[in-house]
């Protein structure tokens, strides 16, 4: 009886432990993927996050000169 009761919690454990890393490891990719955007943002931007639901970026001011290069392309 004791081998099972052991059984079922060290397999509980190890259930428990594989549901915490992948936890752990979808906050890291998020927090990766959103440190990356706000490098790529252009200067004056501001970003809200609103945790599980996203997050909300006000872009700042874009530099017309560069887009009037890409238009003459």
């Amino acid at each position: 009886m004791a081998a099972a009761v052991s059984a079922v919690l060290v397999a509980g454990v190890t259930v428990v432990g594989a549901w915490l890393r992948s936890v752990v490891s979808r906050e890291k990719s998020r927090e990766v993927a959103r440190r990356d955007l706000v490098r790529r943002l252009p200067e004056g931007s501001r970003i809200l996050d609103l945790g599980k639901h996203g997050i909300l970026i006000e872009f700042g001011p874009v530099s017309h000169a560069k887009a009037s290069d890409d238009g003459d392309r």
